[in-house]
């Protein structure tokens, strides 16, 4: 679906929008530049030693273009179906001495759909009208099994006098019990982006206008 990323470091009057920070900005393929018939196809797997599963991954691109090649259609889609797995020990001394293990997992499928129609009725006149659809879902589950220190036994402290070593056992343990923690949720996230460009390119100059609308949302659906 891409074509070049273009990294401006700093704003210059050209682009259609830009921060203090830089711009990125991703170019999508135009189907005028690319041959009648050409299509492309890839499938892959990504395997993750965290949760020994593969995810797969599938994309495809078709480009059609006509005889006198001043009209053109791009269709592009993507797919993809993964999980992803984390595992970790925290800890927050400011909470009864709180110590946890943790799990989190998150299944992830993304899907990408991009269609392109390119009308050139000159040489230096072109009109694109562009629409893409990405679309996140992404479910995950948090766990985490919280045991307690005691704050009173300290073994060892740091420069500034905050203990770093803590010792329970039967004997000392605290009051307060153990207790296993869980969070499930429903994620996702969409974004739709379409525009129509007009582009005139003279002898000393090139005339832009582009109308369109950007709009995206998500978030935690359940929790």
């Amino acid at each position: 679906m891409i074509s070049s990323i273009e990294v401006h470091k700093s704003s210059q009057a050209d682009l259609v929008e830009g921060g203090v920070g830089g711009t990125v900005n991703v170019k999508t393929r135009k189907p005028l530049d690319m041959d009648s018939g050409t299509t492309f196809f890839s499938v892959e797997g990504d395997y993750s030693t965290a949760t020994e599963e593969a995810g797969p991954g599938v994309s495809g691109l078709y480009n059609f273009k006509n005889e006198d090649e001043n009209f053109a259609v791009l269709v592009a889609l993507a797919w993809e179906d993964s999980l992803y797995a984390r595992s970790g020990n925290e800890s927050s001394y400011e909470w009864n001495g709180a110590e946890s293990i943790n799990y989190f997992e998150q299944a992830r499928e993304r899907t990408a759909f991009d269609v392109t129609a390119q009308y050139a009725p000159t040489d230096n006149t072109s009109f694109t009208l562009h629409y893409m659809n990405l679309d996140l879902k992404a479910d995950n589950h948090n766990n985490s099994l919280f045991i307690f220190s005691n704050t009173d036994n300290c073994q060892k402290t740091n420069a500034d006098g905050t203990c770093v070593i803590r010792e329970s056992n039967a004997e000392n343990a605290p009051a307060t019990a153990p207790y296993m923690q869980t969070f499930a949720r429903n994620g996702s996230m969409n974004s739709q982006t379409i525009d129509l460009e007009f582009e005139y390119e003279g002898d000393s100059f090139v005339w832009v206008s582009r109308l369109g609308k950007t709009q995206a949302d998500g978030g935690t659906d359940l929790t």
